[in-house]
């Protein structure tokens, strides 16, 4: 009984060290696929990015195509001439951005008070 004993606890032990090294292999594959596969991941979730908002996608895609062929000077050339004739546009703009950034008065405490 005692040598049957021993033998399955040599066995167990046996089984330990192959699995350990079974680890270590394992370790050592998910590190060689860790980089492929988190690559694969960015695209997937860029390419469930995309189905889920398509408009962005068009949008991209029209930009692109009102752009091409122009440079940056040509683009800040083509934007104060069109400012130069739409004034109304920038003073719009100011007044927006005036009331968005606007500082309580000094007598409130909150926007509570309002």
């Amino acid at each position: 009984m005692k040598k049957q004993f021993t033998s399955l606890t040599d066995s167990r032990h046996e089984l330990l060290e192959k699995i350990a090294a079974q680890r270590e292999e394992m370790v050592e594959i998910s590190l060689q696929w860790q980089v492929p596969l988190t690559l694969v991941d960015t695209g997937l979730s860029a390419a469930h990015f995309i189905r889920s908002h398509p408009t962005f996608l068009s949008g991209a895609v029209a930009g692109l195509w009102a752009l091409r062929g122009t440079s940056a000077t040509g683009l800040a050339l083509n934007g104060l001439r069109l400012l130069y004739l739409y004034p109304s546009i920038l003073s719009k703009g100011f007044k927006l951005l005036s009331s968005a950034v606007r500082l309580p008065a000094a007598g409130r405490k909150n926007d509570a008070d309002y």
